[in-house]
């Protein structure tokens, strides 16, 4: 029986696969990483995917890191370490929490994450950590945004 799994690896959109084992799931993942060297976690977790049995549909991440170091800048600058199979949503929350930059209630119903190379595109809450670090340095960077995107 075959296994949907929803596979992420860095700097690629996710993808819809159908794999039988995990060998197979790992050969995909070779490919797009370009290697041997990584590690498939379950989404949301620090979980290592060791068998696809009894599953039938799983959210994955391949990346050569584990864990990242994550810079949110706004006024200044914060970081802490987040595995890269949570989503963005974590990490927002992370941002404008108390270890973040304790923003108030008003400010962190507007606050996104966005990439300094595209300033007006939010990055989607849903989506993992891992597809935005980088697989070197198992680090990435990210500006606090309050602007309003809700209207385009």
């Amino acid at each position: 029986m075959a296994t949907h799994v929803e596979l992420t690896t860095p700097h690629r959109s996710p993808r819809m696969l159908s794999v039988h084992n995990l060998d197979e799931l790992s050969a995909v993942a070779a490919q797009d990483l370009g290697g041997s060297n990584f590690t498939l976690l379950l989404v949301g977790t620090e979980e290592e995917l060791t068998s696809l049995d009894g599953r039938t549909a799983i959210q994955v991440v391949a990346h050569p890191c584990r864990k990242a170091v994550l810079t949110v800048a706004a006024d200044s600058e914060k970081s802490d370490t987040f595995p890269v199979s949570q989503t963005v949503r974590k990490v927002l929350d992370w941002a404008v929490g108390k270890k973040g930059f304790n923003l108030d209630d008003n400010q962190a119903a507007k606050a996104n994450l966005v990439l300094a190379s595209k300033p007006d595109e939010p990055l989607p809450k849903s989506a993992l950590i891992g597809q935005y670090v980088d697989a070197q340095t198992c680090s990435a960077a990210f500006q606090l945004s309050l602007k309003d995107f809700s209207n385009g």
